[in-house]
């Protein structure tokens, strides 16, 4: 019995010995690690994934733009998931040092530097002075082609940020973005910069970011299709394109350009008299068609016959068309008229549905004449 009795007396103040005096603790294994953070980060995934869906995106925005910010722990728990690994953190690094000269080059413009003018009851233009700030102008060129900024109205909502296309103006000394009502945050924007020209609001401006559809210049034919406002960034394309056949050295193949617009708001026809304008001046009529549809209402029809007159549709390459297009036969007529063999870029930049059947089409068109033609489809959504 002394025996059993010593042999437990010493086990017990051997664990007491190594615990310092105290109980001991269960340890994590790594293992364990693993599993908890591999979980926590599934989880945190999941639910920016969910809230991500269009229809949760685009009613409840705030809770989608609330929940992305999951991402900085999920980010961490994921990091020591991997048992922070280098490849990691030079990842982080990266990731970090964009946003932050994201954020460093966003311009602030008050009420008095924003330039309105309202083109129709659903459509303004804003010119935006263009401020010399070098962190966010490095590497960029003045070019406007195939560029897009973000743009942030305090007064409406501090989280919301939305993209919009860079188009040309008459004055080079201004960014110019051509603005639609075609959703809540675009209505109460348009309707506060139109009707309130003494509101104290404020607009905060990224840098410019380079759209895909500015590889167009690549291909030997371009068919441009665009619905509504979208017609902003085929003017910076129209005129990019003018530029390089007048000069001596031509850094592009692309040979003709076709325009078709879908279009139901005739206010909107004189945006194009500029950039044509630009093209019989330097004797390029032949360079450029337009066949704009015109989708309004019949009742509408009266405001068309008025812009008929204006000296746009005394153009012969100009034609208006009173209905809506079949895109296959369109590109069909166009691409048609070229020996095989050519590069053919297409661009859609409109509503979302328009993009997607633009695409759509030009995927067909393409399968269907892949030995004749090459086909390169370039998409933006409004």
């Amino acid at each position: 019995m002394s025996k059993i009795h010593n042999g437990e007396d010493h086990n017990v103040s051997a664990a007491v010995l190594s615990t310092g005096g105290g109980l001991s603790s269960p340890k994590i294994n790594s293992s364990q690690l693993m599993l908890v953070t591999g979980i926590a980060a599934l989880v945190l995934c999941f639910i920016m994934l969910l809230t991500s869906l269009t229809p949760i995106r685009r009613r409840f925005y705030e809770v989608f733009y609330y929940t992305h910010h999951l991402f900085v722990p999920a980010v961490v728990i994921t990091v020591i998931h991997s048992l922070i690994s280098t490849f990691w953190i030079i990842g982080i690094a990266f990731y970090c040092s964009n946003k932050l000269y994201n954020f460093v080059s966003i311009k602030k413009y008050t009420n008095k530097e924003v330039k309105v003018e309202v083109i129709s009851a659903k459509t303004i233009a804003i010119s935006l002075p263009q401020k010399k700030k070098f962190i966010s102008n490095f590497g960029l060129s003045k070019d406007n082609t195939g560029k897009y900024i973000y743009v942030c109205c305090p007064k409406i909502s501090i989280l919301q940020w939305h993209a919009f296309d860079l188009t040309d103006g008459s004055d080079e000394n201004f960014d110019k973005l051509i603005i639609g009502a075609n959703g809540n945050w675009t209505r109460k924007f348009n309707n506060l910069l139109s009707e309130d020209s003494e509101s104290n609001y404020s607009l905060l401006v990224s840098k410019p970011f380079t759209s895909k559809y500015s590889h167009v210049f690549e291909n030997d034919i371009a068919i441009l299709v665009s619905g509504g406002t979208g017609i902003s960034p085929m003017i910076p394309i129209i005129n990019k394109h003018a530029h390089y056949l007048t000069t001596k050295k031509r850094k592009h193949s692309l040979e003709k350009i076709h325009l078709v617009w879908i279009c139901r708001d005739a206010s909107l026809f004189d945006l194009l008299e500029e950039p044509l304008n630009n093209l019989i001046s330097k004797d390029l009529n032949e360079r450029l068609t337009v066949t704009i549809y015109y989708t309004g209402s019949k009742i509408n029809e009266t405001s068309v016959g008025q812009h008929q007159k204006s000296a746009l549709f005394e153009l012969p390459q100009v034609s208006l068309v009173y209905s809506k297009p079949d895109l296959y036969d369109v590109y069909t007529e166009i691409i048609t008229k070229y020996e095989s063999n050519k590069n053919i870029g297409i661009v859609a930049v409109g509503s979302e549905s328009l993009t997607e059947q633009a695409k759509r089409i030009s995927r067909k068109w393409a399968r269907e004449n892949k030995r004749a033609f090459r086909v390169n489809f370039y998409s933006a959504a409004l």
